[in-house]
């Protein structure tokens, strides 16, 4: 008989996961012998990182406590605090420890405190090449006097290495346009995160307007110091203690009761630590000045933003816009251009059927948005009514006048309607409201990666970071991304510019000498108008001359701010002929209105400032 083999192939897959090894150098420990001026003392610790992961690594340090213990079983045992602040080594108080780090991504100064249960960033790097890792040096320094006993005092740090999601990405602080889009290239991916605050695990999710937002609440504790680094806020601003902040630049202690609650600018906090309502994450609950660090008090007028918030560096609260929403509104409103790409009608109003949203009570079509009904909290009290037409998602920087704030609604409108979202609801900024943050697109973050991705005279709107005006940039034939607006950046004269936020490459701060704010009552429509688009007229000699003191003093910057807009009107499909004998198509404008003839590209390109060379 003739036999036959069955011969079958197996395919065998390796997948190639990244290794990550840390390696600690402890050192000899430091040995003092105080005396009454007393004595200063450091020693350095080596930590090695070795990944084969391409997107590199991100080292962190903490620790249980601030202080070193002395070795005893006295629990009253006295022990050495860490500093209070950033020191100098000539300025080192006596019986008080610090640590400064020197390494690829961070080199300190100064030595700086160590503070309890917070994750501080040690090292950080896109991509390791080589095979012996990378290394950085922890320079742990105390100085001593006779007041504190002798013994050996002691302190457990953990050290702890993560691959990053994208390269250079593990904290929020540190997002790019590019590092986001690499780790979340698609509609509904999510990457995890981490606050460099206090090191709170947040998802955030790409969603269907393009943009970047948390997809769990903010938690972040009162009484916990921000800075610009890593806050959003500016260098140098400070938070106001008149308006309940605490000195150095805290936030507020939680409290039930605080009369931030009661007083709309006073700022207040409340984390309830209870998840039982939300599938976003822990119930932490800020009022519209805690929100916005106190930078949108005294801000009364619509539309316009706080330009502060307590997001994480390069994060921002969304935008709301009010009444009808023209192009130029909806562009504007981040809360209305994500809740629009998940069914939002033309009325503001969304059903639950078929959306993405999360009901207080029930449970999610998609984790994505993964918005909750967190209700708000006020006075004591946590409202959580299914039926609370305060039902908000989520808080924005906006406000709608001098009492109320902008958020973005869920809920029911009344106990027989469907459950619905609106992106505008107009609430009391005294209330306590979550907050979730998104990915700030600024002038300042653009890069060549985004600039990469943009198709050709594919225009994006950006924010200047240092105004919080916008601009609309387009990707030109030339290949590079050009502003298709003027630059309307005032130069006030007490306002530093920094080489973080400003093209200033051979210093690191210019304050202008001075600045003239002219022209305000300038008729941009009586001169040098034609056909009803309307040009700069040269002389402006509707207003005297651009500023009586505009001199020819080359050496000193100068800028005058002419305070309106080209207006270039919107095309009609017929002849106005209201306006025009000639047959002409446009509408006529007779303002400075940035939507004249009732459309937004009428005012799509700005005249912004003017400059002298020197400015």
């Amino acid at each position: 008989m003739n036999s036959s083999a069955l011969t079958d192939t197996y395919n065998l897959t390796v997948t190639d996961n990244p290794s990550l090894t840390v390696t600690l150098n402890p050192g000899t420990p430091i040995s003092l012998n105080p005396t009454a001026e007393g004595v200063f003392g450091s020693q350095d610790v080596g930590v090695n990182v070795m990944t084969t992961d391409d997107k590199g690594y991100t080292l962190t340090m903490s620790a249980a406590t601030s202080s070193l213990s002395r070795s005893t079983a006295d629990s009253s045992a006295p022990v050495i605090e860490t500093l209070a602040s950033a020191t100098a080594q000539n300025d080192f108080p006596n019986n008080r420890w610090g640590f400064k780090r020197t390494s690829t991504k961070y080199t300190d100064t100064n030595f700086q405190p160590m503070l309890a249960n917070y994750n501080v960033p040690v090292s950080s790097n896109g991509n390791i090449t080589g095979s012996s890792g990378e290394t950085s040096t922890l320079t742990f320094g105390v100085k001593l006097n006779t007041d504190i006993p002798s013994g050996e005092y002691s302190i457990a740090i953990n050290f702890l290495a993560v691959n990053n999601v994208a390269p250079n990405l593990y904290y929020m602080q540190d997002a790019t346009p590019s590092s986001l889009a690499a780790a979340m290239p698609n509609v509904h991916d999510t990457a995890v995160l981490y606050d460099r605050r206090d090191g709170q695990e947040y998802t955030v999710a790409k969603l269907k307007d393009g943009k970047y937002w948390m997809t769990k609440n903010l938690t972040l504790a009162g009484g916990i110091v921000l800075t610009s680094e890593d806050t959003d806020m500016a260098p140098g601003y400070t938070l106001p203690v008149a308006n309940g902040f605490q000195e150095g630049n805290r936030l507020p202690e939680a409290s039930k009761y605080g009369t931030g609650f009661t007083e709309q600018e006073m700022a207040a906090v409340y984390n309830s630590g209870n998840e039982e309502y939300t599938t976003g994450g822990l119930l932490s609950y800020y009022n519209w000045t805690a929100t916005t660090l106190g930078s949108g008090v005294g801000i009364y007028e619509d539309n316009i933003d706080a330009p502060y918030s307590i997001c994480p560096a390069g994060w921002k609260l969304p935008t709301s816009r009010t009444g009808e929403f023209t192009e130029e509104k909806a562009l504007q409103s981040d809360t209305y251009q994500m809740a629009v790409q998940y069914g939002l009608s033309e009325n503001e109003w969304l059903s639950q059927t078929g959306s993405q949203f999360c009901s207080q009570a029930g449970t999610c079509a998609s984790t994505v948005p993964n918005i909750g009904m967190n209700g708000y909290y006020w006075n004591g009290e946590l409202v959580n009514d299914g039926y609370a037409q305060y039902a908000t998602a989520t808080t924005s920087a906006t406000p709608n006048d001098g009492a109320n704030v902008r958020t973005l609604g869920y809920g029911y409108r009344g106990y027989s309607s469907p459950l619905r979202v609106w992106s505008s609801q107009s609430i009391s900024r005294g209330l306590g409201f979550s907050v979730r943050c998104l990915f700030d697109d600024t002038m300042q973050s653009f890069s060549s990666d985004y600039a990469s991705a943009l198709a050709m005279e594919e225009s994006v709107q950006l924010r200047d970071k240092r105004d919080n005006k916008y601009y609309w940039v387009t990707k030109l034939k030339d290949g590079n991304v050009w502003m298709t607006q003027n630059l309307d950046l005032d130069l006030d004269s007490s306002v530093a510019l920094t080489s973080a936020d400003t093209d200033l490459h051979s210093v690191t701060s210019w304050t202008p000498v001075r600045s003239t704010i002219d022209s305000t009552t300038y008729n941009n429509t009586a001169s040098g108008a034609s056909g009803g688009i309307v040009t700069y007229n040269g002389s402006n000699s509707q207003n005297g001359g651009f500023a009586s003191d505009w001199t020819n003093d080359y050496n000193t910057p100068y800028s005058v701010d002419p305070g309106y807009r080209y207006v270039v009107p919107k095309e009609m499909s017929g002849p106005n002929t209201n306006y025009y004998d000639n047959g002409d198509t446009f509408y006529y404008c007779t303002n400075q209105d940035a939507t004249c003839g009732g459309n937004s590209e009428n005012g799509h390109y700005t005249m912004g400032n003017f400059y002298n060379f020197a400015a």
